[in-house]
C-alpha cells in the first residue's frame, strides 16, 4: 500500500493497514509525506521501487 499523508483517504487506508497487521496479513505500508490524491507524484517520489511489486508478479506469472 503507497499513500500520501495529504490524501483524503489516507484515514482509511490507514485503517485498512492495521486490520491487516492484526489479521498477520503480510503487505508494505509506504507513507510518502506532503503528497495528496496524486498518483504520478506517488510514483516518482518511490522511483523503480514503485515497480517492484509488478516485476515480481509478473517474473513469477512468466515462470509458470
Amino acid at each position: 500500500m503507497i499513500i500520501g499523508d495529504k490524501d483524503e483517504t489516507f484515514s482509511n487506508n490507514k485503517a485498512f493497514h492495521e486490520d491487516l497487521l492484526k489479521l498477520g496479513i503480510p503487505h508494505d505500508w509506504i507513507v510518502v509525506e506532503g503528497v495528496g490524491h496524486e498518483p504520478l507524484k506517488i510514483m516518482r517520489s518511490l522511483g523503480t521501487r514503485y515497480w517492484g511489486f509488478y516485476r515480481s508478479a509478473f517474473e513469477e506469472e512468466a515462470a509458470q
